[in-house]
């Protein structure tokens, strides 16, 4: 199911166009293409072992691609360390002193960006709301106040763009909603965010669009109500399920079919609920029940790692 989409004139602040990352016969990464716009908390999403952070790594230019090209702010290849400076990321875990503050660790690492000054140092603890705990020991953080830290780092030189690989990755409860929220001020900031992760409810929690990979290929792309919307399920109860379920079938309208122990699941828009009612008792099928089930990030994950095929969607 292909649904054409647009964005006007939107900027593009990441395309991926073919991205392939061969080690010798496996394929880590098979001709990922993906875009993401000016201000959105993009999601990208899969299993771990997926080619997530081979993917981003490539994003970084910190992993050469086997083939196909990265453009950051719409330029070439070939200008890409000036798309890189306006790029702030983590891979996984960021690692500090852990006997100096959180203070001094910015200062230390500060000298790998000539010109920065203890006020700008300040202002990024105060943005990842550490200014508190400053002066206290990294190796004293919490998990959250770790990769807190980490983004305060990132955000040193103003980036525009923000490339995040699994930042909510070991935390606990509490430290997903640190990080969460940090997340969601940074893009009112006007900041833009790719956030990769293997956990679906952090992704539906704070991205607006996402790109969902599988064995090194993507499977869907677009906006997440709109994938959720493309999952949604119709489930109908009826003394006559077979026939139900070959008349349903041949419907127009309809994805797939699946017979449950207590109900027909039926893969097919909300919209299409009258259609579908009207067709079964034209034929005579009685419908005892037909009710829509809404999908959540994470039936719509399953049933598209389920067909294999790839999915765009509305932004």
């Amino acid at each position: 199911m292909t649904t054409p989409y647009g964005h006007g004139s939107r900027e593009a602040v990441i395309e991926a166009r073919g991205l392939t990352k061969r080690y010798g016969e496996f394929v880590a990464a098979d001709a990922v293409e993906f875009t993401v716009y000016r201000g959105d908390i993009f999601g990208f999403l899969g299993p771990n072992g997926a080619g997530k952070s081979t993917t981003i790594g490539m994003l970084l230019g910190l992993v050469a691609p086997s083939d196909g090209e990265v453009r950051l702010f719409g330029l070439p290849p070939a200008k890409q360390r000036e798309g890189l400076a306006r790029v702030g990321g983590i891979i996984e875990a960021p690692a500090f002193y852990p006997y100096l503050s959180g203070r001094d660790n910015l200062r230390a690492l500060g000298h790998l960006r000539p010109g920065l000054s203890r006020e700008r140092i300040d202002e990024v603890l105060e943005t990842v709301q550490l200014a508190h705990a400053a002066d206290r020991k990294f190796g004293k953080y919490s998990m959250g106040m770790k990769q807190r830290l980490g983004i305060a780092w990132t955000l040193l030189h103003d980036p525009e763009l923000l490339i995040l690989d699994e930042p909510t990755n070991g935390l606990d409860p509490a430290g997903m909603i640190e990080v969460r929220h940090l997340l969601l001020s940074l893009a009112e900031q006007g900041k833009t965010i790719l956030i990769s992760s293997h956990l679906l409810h952090e992704i539906e929690q704070v991205c607006d669009r996402l790109a969902v990979i599988q064995g090194g290929k993507i499977i869907a792309e677009g906006a997440i109500d709109e994938l959720r919307a493309a999952s949604t399920q119709i489930r109908i109860a009826t003394s006559q399920p077979e026939r139900a379920a070959e008349l349903l079938t041949e419907l127009d309208g309809v994805a797939a079919v699946r017979s449950g122990p207590e109900y027909l699941e039926v893969d097919a828009p909300d919209a299409s609920s009258a259609t579908i009612n009207m067709a079964l008792v034209s034929a005579g099928i009685p419908v005892d029940e037909l009710r829509i089930h809404s999908a959540t990030l994470e039936d719509a994950f399953l049933q598209l790692t389920a067909n294999e095929q790839k999915v765009e969607v509305a932004a």
